[in-house]
């Protein structure tokens, strides 16, 4: 049994409180110090806030803790700010030796070249290992030669449909977009994810974490979570959702709303279109410059309403990714007319417009901000999309208004886990710059942490046992600063698991 007090307490219902009680992993009660303290005598262990705030556990809405364990692994090429500093961090790689080069994390709208790298660059590194380059996004990357050899792509190679490959005057260039290069990285096979998964559980429950998704589990992936969780070595709880086009993984798999281990899979993943930073998110409006080029969708209507269907006759949750507004609305309108949806989730909606978020409120839907994207990304968006969408972005207001659920998330491992930013996202809306990205959508800290707790509680239907501090629920909790929200201890089921001292 343990007694918090001493600090603010933050319970998501409105009601007031100056301690909270917590026994055998539940909230057992909450209300005034002296009355508690009063009715359970010293059985409790005591725990002083010291002024600081005490909040229901983090909930990560949308992030990949599987593949960030994968990317902690891989060269980060977050820091390269030109495709000769690209190559160098490469060539320390293969100076040591590696059979297979994996990088993640460059940006060709930050590069001094603002172009992606091309095969015979990274051929300059090694003509015969293997190396991928992943762009920030997770959309697109660039092979060498001897990686488009690995997986057999050459000049002959047709294009899947909703990908492209590149080439220059009919010859491979090395880039791969969208469907093209998510063939190669989920062709990947990967190896001993413990050492990597028990770094990235750690890095997420520093940030106050208690529940984290995978959202696009692989075979790999599943594997290395359920081998994990069933090693009793999951401190927090994680939500898989599984790669809807291979099949033959879908029907294998088990479904559950019940953790097994602290992991189950709680649905399926669908991608509706791609990357606004790197001009394929499906858009009513051309990007600047590009011709007339608005983006493209991955799957027609009349497909996508019927993979909707076959999901709702299931009863499989789906996570549909959806960045650009003509993607918000066509998930919006197919799953309508599929039907019987179970709290389908449109994931980023950095562009969705009221017509889609009024829709999206009818249907139960949850609306789940890439919030961070204001902060990374909208100064590069303003070069490339029209001004008015891109203050217009990640409308969480217009959701609060309209009474569509939303939740915010950092799609990690294209940003690395950091809850209080999100927070301070939804809040300020500034980009990195310092502009202020569409004021009018500004939320209150109550409504942006309604984004991160009880919002996203609800997302995975989890509302009766997460989001809020109330009697009956999980001892899901968050010590943080009571200024920058910086968490400084993470319980979970009522456990300290990660305190800033650790």
């Amino acid at each position: 049994m343990r007694l918090f007090y001493g600090g603010n307490i933050i319970t998501m219902t409105g009601k007031e409180a100056d301690c909270v009680l917590t026994d055998g992993g539940i909230i057992k009660a909450v209300g005034r110090f002296g009355e508690i303290r009063e009715h359970y005598g010293d059985k409790a262990e005591l725990t002083d806030l010291k002024s600081n705030l005490l909040l229901p556990g983090y909930i990560d809405a949308h992030s990949h803790i599987a593949e960030f364990a994968k990317s902690l692994e891989s060269v980060n090429l977050s820091a390269a700010d030109s495709i000769g500093e690209l190559l160098s961090l490469l060539e320390k790689k293969a100076a040591e030796g590696a059979d297979f080069i994996s990088s993640f994390g460059y940006d060709d709208n930050i590069l001094k070249e603002h172009r992606h790298p091309t095969r015979q660059e990274l051929d300059s590194v090694s003509a015969s290992v293997p190396i991928i380059a992943t762009h920030s996004s997770g959309h697109m990357g660039v092979l060498n030669s001897a990686a488009l050899e690995m997986f057999s792509i050459d000049e002959n190679t047709p294009e899947p449909e909703g990908g492209k490959i590149g080439k220059t005057n009919g010859r491979l260039n090395g880039y791969l977009e969208e469907a093209a290069f998510s063939a190669v990285t989920s062709s990947l096979k990967t190896g001993n994810l413990t050492a990597s998964l028990e770094k990235a559980q750690e890095i997420y429950l520093k940030n106050g974490i208690t529940t984290a998704q995978e959202g696009f589990l692989k075979p790999d992936t599943y594997k290395a979570l359920t081998d994990f969780a069933a090693e009793g070595r999951l401190k927090l709880d994680v939500v898989g959702y599984a790669d809807n086009k291979n099949k033959d993984f879908t029907d294998t798999i088990e479904f559950s709303k019940e953790y097994k281990n602290r992991f189950r899979v709680g649905g399926i993943k669908l991608f509706l279109d791609g990357s606004p930073q790197g001009k394929t998110a499906w858009m009513s409006v051309p990007y600047k410059g590009s011709g007339g080029m608005c983006g493209y969708p991955i799957y027609t209507n009349e497909r996508l309403t019927s993979e909707l269907r076959s999901a709702s006759e299931k009863g499989l949750q789906v996570i549909a990714h959806a960045n650009g507004d003509m993607a918000c609305r066509q998930f919006a309108d197919c799953a309508e007319r599929a039907g019987g949806l179970v709290r389908p989730v449109a994931i980023h909606c950095q562009f969705a417009d009221r017509g889609a978020l009024e829709k999206m409120a009818k249907l139960g839907m949850t609306a789940s901000f890439f919030i961070s994207h204001i902060f990374h990304f909208a100064d590069i968006h303003l070069k490339n999309i029209d001004r008015s969408a891109v203050l217009a972005m990640s409308p969480a207001k217009t959701a609060l208004e309209l009474g569509t659920n939303y939740t915010f998330h950092q799609d990690t491992p294209v940003l690395a886990p950091d809850m209080a930013e999100l927070v301070r996202c939804a809040e300020e809306r500034k980009s990195k710059s310092g502009e202020i990205i569409g004021k009018d959508q500004c939320l209150t800290r109550a409504q942006a942490l309604a984004g991160i707790t009880k919002n996203a509680a609800y997302q995975y239907l989890e509302e009766k046992s997460k989001g809020t501090i109330e009697e009956g629920k999980r001892a899901d909790l968050v010590v943080a600063d009571a200024k920058t929200l910086k968490p400084l201890m993470t319980i979970k089921d009522g456990i300290t698991v990660s305190c800033e001292d650790s």
